[in-house]
């Protein structure tokens, strides 16, 4: 609800069945005057702030031991309860949110994994189906995190790895899980951006391939992997790939767009398509908001078209 103040006179009249009705034919008598009135807005939820909470703490690879065990959780950490207290949202949009930004209980808070941690377990995990001769298509997901715990590590946070990276096998057997190997690779694109922010664009597809097992470098589409966690940018001879999470980017769409404009200048509607994910602004489609905050330019022959900023931002 929001207090919206006007400059134009509100002469408020009582409804003709009000007790406070003064009948008077062919005039309206004025009971009382407005300088503002309360309009009920669409809210959506606390997405931003749900994921800047989580952020904030993320388990790092020393807490995903499994020494870490009864200690404490860090004070940041919280509860289902105390998310649900904290911010503006409603159970079924926590866990829904919740569930898409993989994050997991453990010692009864909820928690997502530190990049570089996340992609150290991910790699455990798939020396575990070598080890145990399993297909990564055809993993057993209990197994497979119980024997990975077993490097001292806690079964959350294989757990939390593994969702990362893998989804149940098609008519597969119950708990049975596919490794995906494009998953795989932007789990380590995500890890190295964390430590680095930019590349050179061939620098950085070596660097994620040589994370990935042998069999799956050459087949995987790096360039696909990166979309939503980086863009290239500079000139066609020395491209350079430069970090830009999409989930990490304000769901406020002036503001994202500013944040996508400063790093790069023009894009392709392709590129940008991964970063209009998450502003659903009621009743605008993705094509309005790129009107409202991006212009066109026309390509010829086979340069695709690109969009740049409509105003400055500043």
């Amino acid at each position: 609800m929001h207090s919206v103040g006007t400059s134009n006179l509100l002469a408020l009249i009582p409804h003709p069945s009000s007790p406070h009705a003064r009948p008077c034919p062919g005039k309206h008598v004025v009971a009382a005057t407005a300088a503002a009135h309360v309009e009920v807005r669409e809210a959506r939820p606390g997405l931003e702030a749900l994921r800047q909470t989580l952020a904030a703490c993320p388990v790092t690879e020393q807490e995903a031991e499994g020494s870490s065990a009864g200690h404490p959780p860090p004070p940041g950490a919280r509860t289902r309860d105390e998310l649900l207290a904290d911010l503006p949202i409603s159970p079924a949009e926590l866990d829904a949110a919740l569930e898409g930004l993989g994050a997991f209980v453990m010692d009864g808070r909820w928690r997502v994994l530190d990049a570089r941690c996340c992609a150290e377990v991910v790699k455990m995990v798939l020396l575990t189906v070598v080890e145990h001769g399993w297909t990564t298509f055809r993993v057993p997901r209990d197994e497979a995190i119980e024997k990975t715990a077993k490097a001292d590590l806690r079964a959350e946070v294989v757990a939390g790895a593994l969702a990362a990276v893998a989804a149940p096998t098609p008519g597969g057997a119950e708990g049975e899980l596919a490794i995906d190997m494009a998953r795989v690779a932007k789990v380590h694109a995500r890890a190295l951006l964390c430590g680095r922010a930019e590349w050179p664009a061939a620098e950085l597809e070596t660097a994620v391939r040589t994370q990935l097992p042998e069999e799956a470098r050459d087949s995987v589409d790096v360039a696909g992997a990166l979309r939503g966690e980086a863009v290239t940018v500079g000139q066609p001879g020395a491209p350079v790939t430069v970090a830009l999470p999409a989930y990490a980017l304000t769901t406020e769409p002036a503001a994202r767009f500013q944040a996508m404009f400063a790093v790069k200048q023009r894009w392709t509607r392709q590129e940008m398509a991964p970063y209009l994910e998450g502003l659903d602004v009621p009743g605008v489609t993705d094509e309005e908001l790129l009107l409202r905050y991006a212009r066109e330019t026309k390509g010829g022959g086979d340069v695709p078209a690109t969009w740049s900023a409509r105003y400055s931002f500043q």
